[in-house]
């Protein structure tokens, strides 16, 4: 993406609209369908109140509000797993799960979850006795925050 693109982008933030955004990013028409869901999760976020937006978003939160249908459930994930990289790089992903004895969420650390895929060994991230990939990922709850870069726009947009 070259530094026109970036600025137009940066613009594109304060006022969504989605053919602009597939001219932006030089969209084929397969892109278009995961585009549609990047707008309208963006075009949506821009509407919420700031403290909505603090802390823990689900996948199910995005999926609320993006529209999609069962049918759609791979272009609507990888629209959220494009505002996570650049050119967008608005949320993070993060990791958790329910802490049965201490009854909370604990989060856990991203390399750990990464380096199981990698690996594919998985272990429980709390008692480090190995486990199956089905239980590693029935105990694993991916999450987002928004990144520094999103409050910046996120914050910036919103009538106080």
């Amino acid at each position: 993406m070259n530094g026109i693109q970036e600025r137009a982008l940066a613009d594109w933030f304060h006022q969504p609209d989605l053919d602009k955004l597939n001219k932006i990013l030089d969209s084929s028409i397969k892109d278009e369908s995961v585009n549609y869901f990047i707008y309208k999760i963006v075009s949506q976020l821009l509407l919420e109140q700031k403290e909505n937006l603090s802390g823990f978003l689900s996948f199910n939160y995005f999926y609320g509000i993006s529209g999609a249908t069962a049918e759609q459930l791979d272009d609507f994930i990888e629209a959220v797993y494009m505002l996570v990289r650049y050119p967008f790089s608005i949320i993070n992903q993060k990791f958790r799960m329910f802490d049965e004895s201490r009854k909370q969420w604990v989060v856990l650390d991203a390399s750990m979850i990464e380096d199981a895929y990698k690996d594919e060994e998985f272990f429980h991230p709390l008692t480090g006795k190995e486990i199956s990939k089905e239980t590693f990922n029935s105990l694993v709850n991916p999450y987002f925050e928004l990144s520094e870069k999103g409050r910046e726009i996120f914050n910036s947009s919103k009538v106080v």
